[in-house]
């Protein structure tokens, strides 16, 4: 399925015509429930530290560019992005939901990097370019604590889940 929005649009509003395009195409009817599951929760550990508010007046959606400097080492920088969508990011990388529970409100810049785990079937005698694995530096968790003040905790916490009510097959173009 290819679509193309008939102009520029926020993240919101490409969502909604996700939404509303999946509707059309599939009859797709679905509605939401929240159960509680394991989370981590997402904290100021004891004062939360390197996180710039973002310049107000500087419109433009929030940013996590994700780049890495060596295998294993990714480094995130964030530009005009709220505590509750860096939750939302660390849901990508994590083994369960993330859940601001920080208290910080507006927009931040600021950069995180961390040693990310090896992947299944990968050990750190692994060579790449000529050298074995570097494993060294704080994995996600030591990270978010040292750079940020921040720490990520496991709980039980509400999760949403969409369930689908009803979908169809499309019919053709």
């Amino acid at each position: 399925m290819d679509a193309k929005a008939e102009k520029a649009s926020t993240i919101a509003e490409l969502h909604t015509m996700l939404k509303n395009l999946l509707a059309e195409r599939f009859h797709l009817q679905f509605h939401y429930e929240t159960k509680e599951r394991p989370v981590y929760v997402l904290s100021i550990d004891k004062a939360a530290k390197n996180l710039t508010p973002h310049p107000a007046g500087t419109a433009g959606d929030p940013t996590i560019a994700r780049a890495s400097e060596k295998p294993l080492h990714p480094k995130w920088t964030m530009t005009a992005v709220s505590m509750d969508y860096f939750a939302y990011g660390l849901d990508f990388i994590m083994d369960r939901p993330v859940i601001d529970r920080t208290g910080l409100k507006g927009d931040f810049d600021f950069t995180v990097r961390y040693t990310a785990d090896l992947p299944p079937g990968v050990t750190e005698n692994t060579i790449v370019n000529g050298a074995p694995l570097d494993t060294s530096g704080p994995d996600i968790f030591e990270a978010l604590r040292e750079q940020l003040g921040l720490r990520l905790d496991p709980r039980e916490g509400p999760v949403q889940h969409m369930v689908i009510d009803r979908v169809e097959k499309p019919s053709a173009n």
